[in-house]
């Protein structure tokens, strides 16, 4: 399977979601941080300089061609609450942290023009949209997240709230930290489990190794908690971008300690 994200010519990553809907994950180039949040660190709740943050930001979305104050930014806390956003709320959280969405790690609209962004640096971002309804969604799947089955609560919320088709619904799982560099402990894997045995899923998703820990493949365990709340399969796309991997490319908690940058995930419709 092909890589669905690209690079663009301002070295940052857009996804091919179809028409009248656009969607990216941004790199760590190209932006005025300061090292260790060299360059474009665009998470405002770590110890960069908050007007080197802004204007990461404001170049960003200039980039994208959507001003900022049209974008939704949030206070992640690992959770599963998901928060369906309306025009009202463009600009929370965009230059300033107290108007952020609180304790929030998904977030969706039926609005146009209103930006959804979570924020990365290891985590796997989830990106929803349903074309023919006219819904885009994104969430923020931590192992904490995954296991509170976030990316299935949202397919939930817009089959049973929102009314919107199993078969409209497509996927991408996005850049993050993949089962080459994941390795966790007991207590994680409990919590995997717990989930696993709860939806009756048995597929392969870690391995344990000799020092008495595991390797886990987070991004699959995304998907198979996404098939079974009914997506197809041939409707998840997964990146195969690493970002533990990739220092050039991404910020990563798990290589660089706490500090270190986010990345955003966004997704919009026009």
């Amino acid at each position: 399977m092909s890589e669905p994200l690209k690079l663009n010519n301002d070295q940052q990553l857009k996804i091919n979601v179809g028409d009248h809907v656009s969607a990216g994950f941004s790199s760590r180039l190209n932006g005025f941080s300061r090292p260790p949040y060299d360059a474009n660190n665009l998470g405002m709740h770590v110890e960069d300089t908050p007007e080197d943050v802004v204007a990461n930001r404001r170049k960003f979305a200039s980039n994208i061609g959507i001003s900022l104050s049209d974008w939704v930014w949030a206070e992640q806390t690992h959770s599963d609450q998901i928060v369906k956003v309306h025009s009202a709320m463009k600009g929370m959280g965009g230059e300033d942290l107290a108007t952020r969405v609180r304790a929030t790690d998904g977030l969706y609209t039926k609005e146009t023009g209103v930006v959804l962004s979570l924020l990365f640096a290891d985590c796997v971002p989830v990106y929803f949209s349903a074309p023919s309804s006219g819904i885009v969604g994104v969430a923020h799947a931590g192992w904490q997240g995954t296991v509170k089955n976030i990316s299935g609560k949202m397919v939930q919320l817009w089959t049973e709230y929102e009314q919107i088709p199993f078969e409209d619904i497509h996927v991408l799982i996005g850049p993050a930290i993949s089962s080459c560099c994941y390795e966790v402990d007991e207590n994680v894997i409990r919590h995997v489990d717990e989930v696993m045995t709860e939806l009756d899923i048995s597929a392969s998703v870690y391995e344990k190794q000799p020092n008495e820990r595991f390797i886990l493949d987070l991004k699959s365990l995304n998907f198979h908690l996404l098939v079974k709340h009914g997506i197809s399969p041939e409707h998840i796309d997964t990146s195969a971008y690493c970002t533990k991997c990739r220092s050039d490319l991404f910020f990563s908690h798990r290589r660089d300690g706490s500090e270190t940058g986010r990345m955003a995930a966004w997704i919009y419709q026009e």
